[in-house]
């Protein structure tokens, strides 16, 4: 379970660093929480989470001794109560512009007699009645978070303000700058100032604010205004500095990525990167045959190519996965070359293979494709490539055959081509999504760390 709260780190003084998921896979949200995050929000205002998801997230979070909140989409009594319910440590509410919204976003917060949420101890927040906190004890844990996003929230700042007990107000410069008709434009002079005045005005009454750090060095700032919120960034902005700097180093060749997160987000984020190839993981990722479709399309669509990681054994799938419109089957991991050729065979059609013709499947483009099935098995025989993870150490009389494609190590190259790999390309193997991002998160929170305890230090704290 999370340890403390955000009240608990206001009223001791200890700054917090917070960040945002907006990727559905517990996973990234669990590596921030490891990796040294102490709040994540999960961003539910502009990203799509299910109910599932975002108590799946809390979960994950909770379990790597982080707390977790969210920011709401709906700001009304029934949704705010819900999503505590999930086991949210805390409400994080966009654009509140009048004192009439922030009271009653407060009041459905808590438990009476402090607000009027309502009860059910076999919620997950009580862990389905098996928990042994009571209401009053979840009322201390529970924080309020107001984003203040607009001018009309400005104005009306003091109403908000004196609405219930808030414990951070933040700022949204996007929005804020949009309702004075200048949407990015926050470094406007006005703009900016009207900004200062709503932090000045929360610190004024004991709020605490959160800190934006577009580099760690913004810390010391931030904390000796007492803004002990530090919020760093999201797990797609990670994502996508990962991605960016290992798909910089495949320079003129190809590159291919492996994905374990079955979130589709994240494959159009590598995507949108330039990476050419997209391994979808399905041995040891939840991949379902409904987001492997999806995910399989979405790279039709942008020009890339797919592969799926089958274990040995699975080769009845290989039909269903090509007729989705995968270029590649990956054999993870390879054992024998009796799997190798029983993969290959349910990759080709005719004689030679098993796979059985479907003319009306997304590799046929529903059968709108400009071309007999002949030729279209004919291109889908040449066309299709095997590859294979092969294992540290392989028995001896074990070979991979010269038309299994073996798969290197993350940051080496190997040739990517079609049946046959005589006429291959170069292409750089990234590794897998969730390791590069691990590694870009684990830097940057190492840094956010050492500036926050040299700051402290020097302030002598």
């Amino acid at each position: 379970m999370a340890k403390g709260s955000i009240r608990e780190y206001i009223a001791n003084g200890m700054p917090f660093i917070t960040g945002m998921t907006r990727l559905s896979d517990p996973l990234f949200a669990s590596l921030m929480a490891r990796g040294g995050y102490d709040v994540v929000i999960v961003d539910n205002e502009h990203f799509i989470f299910t109910d599932s998801h975002i108590v799946n997230i809390i979960r994950a979070v909770h379990g790597e001794g982080a707390l977790c909140t969210v920011r709401v989409s709906d700001k009304s009594g029934p949704s705010i109560s819900r999503t505590l319910d999930m086991g949210a440590d805390g409400i994080y509410a966009p654009n509140v512009e009048e004192g009439e919204s922030a009271r009653e976003i407060i009041a459905s917060s808590f438990f009476p007699p402090l607000g009027k949420r309502k009860l059910c101890q076999y919620a997950p927040a009580f862990r389905y009645g098996m928990g042994s906190e009571s209401p009053e004890e979840i009322n201390r844990r529970t924080s309020v978070t107001l984003m203040i996003e607009s001018r009309k929230g400005y104005e009306n700042l003091d109403e908000i303000i004196s609405s219930g007990p808030i414990d951070v107000i933040a700022m949204g410069p996007s929005d804020f700058s949009g309702s004075y008709g200048r949407p990015g434009r926050s470094k406007d002079k006005d703009i900016k100032e009207a900004m200062d005045d709503v932090y000045r005005i929360a610190r004024e009454n004991g709020i605490v604010c959160e800190c934006f750090l577009s580099k760690p060095e913004d810390i010391e700032k931030g904390l000796e205004l007492g803004d002990l919120a530090l919020y760093a960034d999201s797990d797609i902005q990670i994502l996508r500095r990962a991605i960016g700097k290992a798909a910089e180093k495949g320079g003129a060749r190809r590159t291919m990525l492996a994905l374990l997160s079955s979130d589709t987000a994240a494959a159009e984020l590598a995507l949108s990167l330039g990476v050419d190839i997209l391994l979808f993981d399905r041995v040891h990722g939840s991949w379902t045959a409904r987001e492997l479709s999806s995910a399989i399309a979405l790279a039709k669509l942008s020009g890339a190519k797919s592969a799926v990681a089958i274990k040995e054994g699975e080769e009845n799938l290989i039909p269903r996965i090509l007729d989705m419109g995968a270029d590649s089957i990956a054999i993870m991991p390879f054992e024998s070359e009796e799997g190798a050729k029983r993969a290959r065979s349910m990759m080709l059609f005719g004689p030679e293979g098993e796979r059985g013709l479907c003319p009306i499947s997304p590799s046929a483009g529903y059968g709108f494709i400009d071309s007999s099935a002949s030729s279209y098995a004919e291109r889908e025989n040449s066309e299709k490539s095997l590859l294979a993870f092969l294992p540290d150490s392989i028995d001896g009389e074990v070979k991979a055959p010269d038309w299994l494609t073996a798969m290197p190590k993350a940051g080496e190259s190997f040739l990517f081509g079609g049946r046959d790999n005589d006429s291959g390309e170069e292409v750089l193997y990234l590794g897998y999504e969730i390791s590069l991002f691990k590694d870009e998160l684990d830097a940057y929170s190492a840094l956010l760390r050492a500036e926050i305890d040299k700051t402290r230090k020097r302030r002598g704290l």
